[in-house]
């Protein structure tokens, strides 16, 4: 079973955004998914990173099921 993943949305020092998931650096068996842990310009496109990522766990949750 998969677990569920909690991204959060954090603006950094540059004032750049990135998801960030813990549950994701903490899981050695899988690949982080391409938007993690990258810094983008703007909040709206980290927070459409941020719906992919929990919409892609559910999905597999699902899926899986």
């Amino acid at each position: 079973m998969r677990k569920v993943h909690h991204p959060k949305i954090v603006q950094r020092s540059d004032r750049r955004w990135m998801v960030v998931c813990e549950d994701c650096e903490r899981d050695r068996d899988s690949v982080t998914p391409v938007g993690i842990n990258t810094p983008v310009e703007s909040r709206t496109m980290a927070e459409l990173l941020w719906e992919n990522h929990c919409e892609r766990r559910r999905f597999a949750i699902r899926r899986g099921a």
